[in-house]
């Protein structure tokens, strides 16, 4: 019996090279997939990182304003101004005397209170904060966050304005 044998052992070249590009191909896009799921997710945390501090700032502000804007009406109650040249504190008064204070500390980032329960806050993203007062009562918030050039923007009044 005559044994027969084959010269073909193993693919050819151009088997090699198909087998490559699908290979590399099918790697760039695995890699581009994780690369953006990747970087989704790291724009998620950000975003939520930059909402927490927000919403600790204005929650510390709405509790500071409640405390001192229940009595702001009348001649003995409290009022409340702007202070500093850059908009970066308000202050509350009664009568002549300064009872309590809000600024913003923009080069350590901290939000600090005088007359409150809390001493500071500091914050990771947001980066100015601004107050306007008008009529000694409603208190504009101007929050710079994140090297955004838009603010956002809270009001705080009295519950009877």
């Amino acid at each position: 019996m005559k044994v027969v044998k084959s010269c073909k052992k193993g693919f050819t070249l151009a088997e090699l090279a198909v087998a490559l590009a699908v290979t590399i191909f099918l790697m760039g896009s695995i890699a581009t997939l994780l690369t953006l799921v990747i970087n989704q997710a790291d724009q998620s945390e950000h975003d939520s990182q930059v909402e927490y501090d927000l919403s600790r700032a204005r929650v510390a502000l709405s509790a500071f304003y409640d405390k001192y804007s229940v009595y702001s009406t009348g001649e003995d109650g409290y009022r409340i101004e702007a202070g500093g040249d850059s908009g970066q504190e308000i202050v509350i008064y009664s009568g002549e005397s300064k009872v309590g204070a809000a600024s913003f500390d923009g080069s350590n980032k901290i939000l600090k209170f005088e007359g409150f329960n809390m001493a500071y806050i500091q914050f990771d993203f947001v980066d100015d904060i601004r107050f306007e007062v008008f009529d000694g009562q409603v208190v504009k918030l101007l929050f710079f966050y994140d090297g955004k050039p838009n603010p956002q923007v809270i009001l705080l009044m009295p519950m009877e304005f």
